[in-house]
Formats: structure tokens, C-alpha cells, sequence
């Protein structure tokens, strides 16, 4: 039940865990009350009440034989991996809290940009051919007359917004 992927029973031993203790009581104890072996010159910390480490097992034995149906066997299993489950959520309360990640900045994909050159010239490819000769011998009288608005410059605008 301990290890990087955290199961439904370990989410369950963990909550029932933290309704029997308080947060400050589990830092200052150890499962076991042995000293840790990574740690061997660090003193064993007091355990943790027996007795209520006893109704942890009671309660999940009971949640894997009523609700979860689980045979005898499989239940043995899970209770023999509780202890190690409730001695990972001391040491996860022990460990100082994490900063908050900063938000991934996301990238614009190459595909996604274009120059402005190429959206002109994707817009004009896109027309019929003959809009084309159209728009050319139109957009060279229009750069005369840019203040004054022509029947072939409205329709255009149009027809790109509909696209």
C-alpha cells in the first residue's frame, strides 16, 4: 500500500488514520517506536496508541470484507501493508510543505504562427482565380483613392469575414 502510486486503500487507511490522530500527535511518533534504520543515531520515537492502531485494522478489515466483498486471503494481504501505510503518512506530515509550482508558460505551436505576409497572400490564394485579376487591378486603383470606399472593397471585406 506504501510506494509512489497511492491505491483506494491506501486513501481510506490514510483517512481513517487522520480521524484517530491529530496532525501534531503523528509527527512526534513512529508506528513501531523503533528507531529507523536510515537514521541510526537519531533516538526512537514514542509509537503511536496501540489500541487505536487496532481499530484502524478493524475498520479497514471490515470495509474489505463488507464493502469491497474481499476473501479472507486478500484481506490478510492489505492488513499486513497498514502499518507501512500509516507510517508513510507520518513521514509525509514530517516533511516541510512544497512552494506552490509556477503555472507552465505555453508555447506557441510553429504551425500556429504565421507572418503577416503569408496571411495576405494565404487570403488572396484562397479567392477564384479570376477574384484574383479582380482584386489586383482593384487594390492598385485603391492606392490612389484609399480615403473613398469602392463597391469591390466592401464585398471583398465580406466575403474574407464569411471565411
Amino acid at each position: 500500500m506504501s510506494g509512489a502510486k497511492k491505491t483506494e486503500y491506501d486513501r481510506f487507511v490514510r483517512s481513517v488514520t487522520m480521524a484517530f490522530f491529530e496532525p501534531e500527535e503523528l509527527k512526534g511518533s513512529s508506528v513501531s517506536g523503533k528507531r529507523s534504520n536510515a537514521k541510526p543515531d537519531s533516538e526512537a520515537k514514542p509509537s503511536i496508541d496501540p489500541t487505536r492502531l487496532s481499530a484502524i485494522h478493524d475498520i479497514f478489515a471490515h470495509y474489505l470484507e463488507k464493502v469491497r466483498n474481499k476473501n479472507t486471503v486478500e484481506i490478510f494481504e492489505a492488513l499486513a501493508k497498514v502499518g507501512a501505510c500509516v507510517g508513510t503518512k507520518i513521514s509525509e506530515l514530517r516533511r516541510p510543505p512544497r512552494k506552490p509550482r509556477a503555472p507552465k508558460k505555453v508555447k506557441p505551436k510553429v504551425s500556429d504562427v504565421k507572418p503577416k505576409e503569408s496571411e495576405e497572400s494565404n487570403d488572396s490564394n484562397t479567392s477564384d482565380s479570376s477574384e484574383e485579376s479582380d482584386d489586383s487591378s482593384s487594390q492598385k486603383s485603391n492606392s490612389s483613392d484609399e480615403n473613398e470606399p469602392s463597391d469591390t472593397d466592401s464585398s471583398e471585406k465580406s466575403d474574407s469575414n464569411k471565411k
